[in-house]
């Protein structure tokens, strides 16, 4: 590929980037001014609600890093390669806040790991 073909193809991600962000901003700004996030900051979730939230992370978090190193594992060395390392470092970043938000709400690992509600659910077996 010649570098000017590369040049325009680079032009096209980003503005391709740019029109999935500008799509996605009533999204996120729904997301950002969510009744949820209100009540979090004024107080009256209950601890349980959110030891049931942490849980759930938990087991979703550790789903998504096994996925995402697979990804790695197969096209780590193709261009796409950065890519799947980037979400890797995200999903690990995900999953330490969690592990300190978890603490912060009085839960350890073993807390964490007993946590089967999501195990359950995706097995088809109910909460």
């Amino acid at each position: 590929m010649s570098p000017r073909a590369l040049e325009a193809d680079m032009i096209n991600a980003q503005q391709l980037v740019e029109e999935i962000r500008h799509e996605l901003d009533p999204v996120e700004q729904e997301l950002r001014h969510h009744p949820y996030l209100a009540a979090l900051e004024s107080g009256p979730v209950r601890r349980e609600d959110l030891t049931c939230f942490a849980g759930e992370q938990y087991h979703i978090i550790r789903s998504d890093l096994r996925s995402v190193a697979l990804q790695v594992n197969r096209f780590g060395t193709t261009p796409g390669g950065p890519f799947f390392e980037t979400v890797l470092g995200g999903e690990a970043a995900a999953l330490a806040a969690l592990v300190a938000f978890a603490a912060a709400i009085g839960m350890d690992d073993a807390k964490l790991q007993a946590d089967e509600r999501v195990a359950a659910a995706g097995s088809g077996q109910g909460a």
